[in-house]
């Protein structure tokens, strides 16, 4: 199972890491935004019941569709005997385009 980070650049002391499984969708809602779609916590509704999915904002100036696209690969791409967890952080190496991430957590 590929676990994937996303640290919050507002605030490195939040940090998400969640299951590959858990990733609903990707989305690019303009040129500059990747909207991922997760199921990480959630408000929980009636019942205890998760009451919607979680979005994690991406920015990537000029870049969300090729963010996008390789997110995607590597969600779903193996790495035997490396590193199981993906980081998705402004600066990373794996991501030189992304310049913020924020994550939302549905109320």
């Amino acid at each position: 199972m590929k676990m994937i980070k996303f640290t919050d650049t507002n605030t490195t002391a939040m940090v998400n890491i969640v299951s590959s499984d858990k990733i609903m969708g990707i989305q690019t809602t303009d040129a500059n935004t990747v909207v991922v779609t997760a199921e990480i916590v959630g408000a929980l509704g009636t019942g205890g019941a998760n009451a919607g999915a979680d979005k994690i904002t991406i920015t990537a100036a000029a870049k969300a569709i090729v963010v996008a696209e390789r997110l995607a690969n590597a969600i779903v791409a193996t790495n035997i005997g490396g590193s199981s967890v993906l980081d998705v952080t402004s600066g990373n190496t794996l991501f030189p385009e992304i310049s913020n991430v924020v994550y939302a957590p549905v109320v």
